[in-house]
C-alpha cells in the first residue's frame, strides 16, 4: 500500500508542477512521496510520522538529497519559520491526534508565497472493493485506539479545506482521482490485493493480544474483512489533491491615529496581493476542451457540473454510476441533497452540486400542464417510464393524473438498495393530495430484468389499493418495468 498513488499517472503529473530550492514531505509510510518529488528540488526533508502501533520495519530507501526524520506524532515539527519553497503532506490528517494542530504547524514552515499540497482519501466509496479497503483501513484505526487509548479523528476534505482557509491558504484548489486514475492491469491489482492481506497478517494478526476485553470483536472484524478481501478483492481509494497558495503579509505606513489607517492598510494588501498574483501561476492541471453541450448525454452533462471545471475525465464514471443507479429522471427530480448523498455515498457538496444544477432548470424551463402526456394504459405509462428499464437499484415512482387521465406530476417515492425498496402507502398519497390528483399509477422496476410480481408486491399493492379508497384517491394500476417488458397488476386481476 506504500507506493500505491506513484501508480496514479495523472496524480504524478499534477505533484510534478510544483518546484523550488527546498522541500519538506510529510508523510505516515514509506517512501511514498519521495520519489516523485526529491527531483525536483536541492534538497528535500522528510518528516515519517511514526504509526501508533508501527508495522515491521523494512529497509529505507536512499535518495541522493533526501533527509529523513522520523517523528512519534507532529505537535512540532522540527523546523524554523519559513523555511520551505513547498510543503507536501500524504495521507497525515487522518492519522495524527490533533490535526488542526499538525496543519498550522506545516504552514508555519512554510515560505510567503509558497504552495502547501495535501493528499488525503477523499472518504468516497464507489464500489465494493473500495469498501473493502475502507473496512480494513477502519479495523487498523480502531486497532491503534483500542491499544493506546488515543482518540483519532478523520477529518473530511472539507474540513481540511475550511482549515486551510483559515490557516492564509489561498486560491485554494481541490482535485479528485478515483479508482479509474489508477493502474488497472491485473498484476496491480494482485498485487495490491496481496499487500493488504499481508498487512492483516503481519501487523494485526501479532497484536490481538493487546485489545483486551475486545479481542472477540477485533476476531470477528478481522476474519469477515480478510473473508471479504480474498472474494472481492480491493481497489485503490479516491484521493482528493489539495493545493494553494501561502498568503503574503504585507506592512503599511499609514500616518499613526489616521482614521483611514485601517482603510489604507486593506487597500495597499490588495493592491499587493494582485501585483503578486499576476506575477505567479500555481500549477494547473488540464482543462478539457469546450464540449458540444447540446450534444452531451445526461452522465455527460453531470460529470461537467461536478468537475467545476476540471478534467472531466475524473468524474465520468461517478456520474455514469449516478445515472445508472439513480435513475435519470430521479436524480433530476431528487430535492433532497443528503438523501442523494446517503444513497449514493457521494459527498455532500458532489450531491449539492448536482441538485442544485437540476433546480435551475425546473425553474426555467419546466413544462407548462399541456405539455403532459395523457396515460390511457399499461403501454402509455411503460413508455413514459421507459427510462426505469436498466435501473441497478429497485425505484418506486408515482404516476399521479387530473380527471381526463393526464399527467400533473411524476414523482420518485423511492430509492431502494440493489434488490428492495422501501414503500409506505403515506409515501404515495402525500404527493396526490399536493398535486390534487384524482388517481395514482405506481410504478416500479426489478432490476434482475424479471418483471413477474413477488408475494409482497401484490401484497402492497392491495394495501395502497385501500388506502386509496379511504382517501378517494384512486389506484388506477400498479405497473412492474423489468428490462424491456412489463406486468400490469390491473390486467392480471390482482388487486
Amino acid at each position: 500500500m506504500d507506493n500505491l498513488w506513484i501508480r496514479c499517472e495523472p496524480l504524478v503529473e499534477a505533484l510534478g508542477r510544483f518546484s523550488g530550492r527546498r522541500a519538506l514531505i510529510v508523510e505516515s509510510e514509506r517512501d511514498t512521496l519521495v520519489p516523485i518529488v526529491s527531483r525536483r528540488f536541492e534538497s528535500v526533508e522528510c518528516v515519517r510520522v511514526q504509526p501508533v502501533l508501527a508495522p515491521p520495519p523494512r529497509p529505507e530507501s536512499a535518495v541522493r538529497n533526501t533527509n529523513v526524520t522520523i517523528l512519534p506524532d507532529t505537535s512540532i515539527l522540527p523546523f524554523g519559520d519559513n523555511e520551505f519553497d513547498v510543503v507536501y503532506v500524504g495521507r497525515v490528517c487522518s492519522r495524527v491526534p490533533d490535526w488542526r494542530a499538525f496543519l498550522k504547524e506545516c504552514t508555519r514552515v512554510l515560505h510567503q508565497r509558497a504552495s502547501l499540497v495535501v493528499l488525503e482519501s477523499s472518504g468516497r466509496v464507489l464500489n465494493e472493493q473500495q469498501l473493502n479497503l475502507l473496512e480494513l483501513d477502519r479495523l487498523l484505526l480502531d486497532r491503534d485506539m483500542a491499544i493506546t487509548g488515543l482518540t483519532l479523528v478523520v477529518p473530511t476534505v472539507d474540513e481540511i479545506r475550511a482549515e486551510l482557509r483559515m490557516r492564509d491558504i489561498h486560491h485554494l484548489r481541490v482535485v479528485d482521482y478515483g479508482p479509474q486514475d489508477f493502474s488497472g492491469d491485473n498484476a496491480a491489482k494482485f498485487g495490491y490485493k496481496r499487500e493488504c492481506l499481508d498487512r492483516l497478517k503481519t501487523d494485526l494478526i501479532p497484536s490481538l493480544g493487546r485489545v483486551g476485553a475486545r479481542r472477540d470483536e477485533f476476531e470477528h472484524r478481522l476474519i469477515d474483512v480478510k473473508r471479504r478481501i480474498e472474494i472481492g478483492g480491493v481497489e485503490p481509494p479516491s484521493f482528493a489533491l489539495l493545493f494553494g497558495m501561502k498568503k503574503t503579509s504585507y506592512a503599511t505606513a499609514a500616518p499613526e491615529g489616521s482614521l483611514f489607517a485601517a482603510e489604507s492598510s486593506a487597500l495597499a494588501e490588495v493592491a499587493v496581493e494582485e501585483a503578486q498574483i499576476a506575477r505567479t501561476k500555481l500549477p494547473e492541471l488540464p482543462r478539457p476542451d469546450a464540449p458540444e453541450i447540446e450534444t452531451m448525454v445526461t452522465a455527460d452533462l453531470l460529470s461537467l457540473v461536478m468537475s467545476a471545471g476540471e478534467s472531466t475525465h475524473r468524474f465520468s464514471k461517478l456520474a455514469q454510476r449516478v445515472v445508472k443507479e439513480y435513475g435519470s429522471r430521479a436524480v433530476a427530480e431528487e430535492r433532497d441533497p443528503d438523501r442523494l448523498s446517503e444513497s449514493l455515498k457521494i459527498s455532500r457538496p458532489r450531491a449539492l452540486q448536482i441538485v442544485a444544477a437540476f433546480e435551475l432548470g425546473r425553474r426555467f424551463f419546466a413544462r407548462s400542464g399541456e405539455d403532459f402526456p395523457i396515460l390511457r394504459g399499461p403501454e402509455d405509462v411503460f413508455r413514459h417510464t421507459a427510462d426505469m428499464m436498466n435501473l441497478r437499484r429497485e425505484q418506486f415512482r408515482g404516476l399521479y393524473l387530473n380527471s381526463r387521465q393526464r399527467l400533473v406530476a411524476d414523482e420518485v417515492i423511492s430509492i431502494g438498495t440493489l434488490t428492495s425498496a422501501i414503500l409506505h402507502p403515506r409515501e404515495v398519497f402525500r404527493p396526490a393530495v399536493t398535486h390534487r390528483a384524482v388517481s395514482v399509477i405506481v410504478v416500479h422496476n426489478h432490476p434482475s430484468g424479471d418483471p413477474e410480481p413477488s408475494p409482497e408486491d401484490v401484497e402492497m399493492t392491495k394495501q395502497l389499493a385501500a388506502a386509496g379508497q379511504m382517501l378517494g384517491i384512486e389506484l388506477i394500476d400498479h405497473l412492474i418495468v423489468g428490462g424491456e417488458s412489463w406486468f400490469s397488476m390491473k390486467e392480471a386481476g390482482l388487486f
